[in-house]
């Protein structure tokens, strides 16, 4: 990934008067041109910024000449593609740095528990609560459940406390129901960058007394403990960040969440797929649309994008199933105005197994082709398709019944197809369609080399499928993103050109790009 720009995450406690505070903050972002989030209190602040590096580290170096203090915050700087970095930014004064939801006075900062560096917190996991470590010793998670629902430490013959909670504030409460089995132990807390364990731990230190033996947090969070341990060591899973980048990890990492509706394996929390099996919450047109409004508008004069909505609701937890075809189609930019398909809610190209299918073995295959050709009747002609992560797989199994001159595709015709972040959709209708052989059809297969959701061997493998003399494959550095950068876009418009009424090009040639975040 490169260097260019990053992700900074810090917090400093450091009594100060807000408003001017934010203020100032709020002037130095600007003239940096750094994006993100800060909340500034009267015991301190507490940021999420993203920009160039060279501009995030100027800003380190400037709010440190402004409060001397700051010399000891711990600035957490990390590469991230341009498309992970921040849109906006958003600086307000709050009543606490973070919201624990009891008076300050009863987690006064200066009562936080003494910190362990990633080193010495891992020591304390390898010892566990044999004879070495002096006693019974207890993790203290003290993010929400959806956090460490994905990811969480975990060390034999220590306990691990995890709160069935859904925010800070509802902390304290859980915690005085733990209290007593607390009592005599030494507690390791953590989070995810350490400013909820500065409050939390004088929080814990002021109603335990003396009756907890230790209590100790974790210097930096879970970002620091993977820093120092990048193949995650004793921590399981993802660490969920609140930025872009969604959740970050060893880049084999273990998946140990389950899907709240079928409870298969699944970690990913953003918009685009939460569960490969039952598809919950799956890309739908409506979100694709808006998370592409960059790209769009750089590709005004090269291409005209219209956005159709996958056909089959996907069913949520307390809904009764639903399988009727629903769609709608959009065009360019247009759909900001409203949401996704007709009804609302989300939609899938496939079913969810066991929807409204003969012995829920249907997955829908079949009407979402017949839902695409009254697309293409009433809305086309199109030059190509582009899809992405399950829409590509559709896109390439349309792009293989066209290929096999299928009667029951046509009115469906199109001369290109690019597959963003694709699969073959494995243990679907799609996959036998994607088997038969070489697609004689143009392609370009755009993916990330970081992409969590799809693995880059699974675009790479959707690839393969197509003829190899009529096939580009362009990489990027970023997630399960469409990408937009300047390289990126000029890649996707000299593909586009080959296909321009009028204009004189070189016959199609098969070229891999690297393509640089920029």
């Amino acid at each position: 990934m490169s260097s260019e720009y990053a992700i900074l995450l810090f917090y400093h406690y450091h009594p100060t008067d807000a408003p001017p505070e934010a203020e100032w903050h709020r002037a130095a972002c600007a003239r940096l041109a750094l994006c993100g989030r800060l909340r500034v209190a009267p015991q301190g602040l507490n940021g999420t910024l993203s920009g160039r590096r060279a501009q995030l580290l100027e800003y380190a170096a400037a709010y440190t000449r402004r409060a001397p203090s700051a010399a000891s915050v711990d600035w957490k700087l990390s590469a991230a593609a341009e498309e992970q970095c921040f849109r906006s930014l958003s600086v307000r004064v709050v009543r606490e740095v973070v919201s624990l939801g009891v008076p300050a006075t009863a987690a006064p900062p200066e009562g936080a528990a003494a910190h362990l560096r990633a080193e010495e917190f891992d020591a304390w996991l390898r010892r566990g609560g044999g004879r070495e470590a002096g006693g019974k010793v207890v993790l203290l998670d003290t993010r929400n459940c959806y956090e460490w629902g994905i990811g969480r430490f975990e060390a034999g013959g220590v306990a691990t406390l995890l709160p069935p909670i859904r925010q800070f504030s509802e902390w304290p409460r859980w915690l005085e129901g733990q209290l007593a089995a607390l009592e005599g132990c030494t507690v390791l807390m953590y989070c995810t960058g350490g400013v909820r364990c500065e409050t939390a731990s004088s929080y814990l230190r002021q109603r335990a007394g003396g009756a907890v033996k230790q209590i100790f947090q974790l210097y930096g969070g879970i970002e620091r403990y993977l820093d120092a341990f990048p193949s995650g060591g004793f921590f399981r899973g993802k660490n969920l960040v609140f930025d872009k980048r969604l959740a970050v990890g060893p880049a084999q990492a273990e998946v140990v969440g389950r899907c709240f509706v079928c409870a298969s394996p699944a970690d990913d929390y953003s918009r685009q797929r939460r569960c490969a099996h039952c598809r919950l919450l799956l890309l739908s047109a409506a979100s694709f649309r808006g998370r592409s409004a960059q790209l769009q508008r750089k590709l005004r004069g090269h291409a005209r994008l219209v956005f159709v909505d996958a056909p089959h609701r996907c069913a949520t937890a307390g809904e009764a199933r639903a399988g009727e075809a629903r769609g709608g189609v959009l065009e360019g930019e247009a759909g900001r105005r409203g949401g996704g398909g007709a009804g609302g809610g989300r939609y899938s190209w496939l079913r969810a197994e066991g929807e409204e299918g003969v012995e829920g073995r249907d997955d829908g295959w079949g009407d979402t082709v017949a839902y695409l050709r009254g697309v293409f009747r009433d809305h086309g002609p199109f030059d190509g398709l582009l899809g992405f992560s399950l829409g590509a797989a559709a896109a390439a199994g349309l792009a293989a019944l066209q290929a096999q001159r299928a009667a029951d595709v046509l009115p469906i015709a199109f001369r290109f197809v690019v597959l963003v972040s694709g699969h073959s959709a494995r243990d679907t209708s799609i996959h036998p369609l994607l088997s038969g052989g070489a697609i004689p059809c143009p392609s370009l297969h755009v993916f990330g080399r970081a992409d969590e959701v799809v693995a880059p061997a699974a675009s790479e493998n959707l690839a393969d499928c197509f003829s190899p003399e009529m096939r580009s494959v362009l990489q990027h550095h970023g997630g399960h993103i469409l990408p937009a950068t300047d390289a990126c876009v000029k890649e996707l418009i000299n593909f586009f050109r080959q296909f321009t009424p009028g204009v004189s090009v070189q016959a199609y040639q098969p070229v891999e790009q690297a393509c640089e975040a920029k």
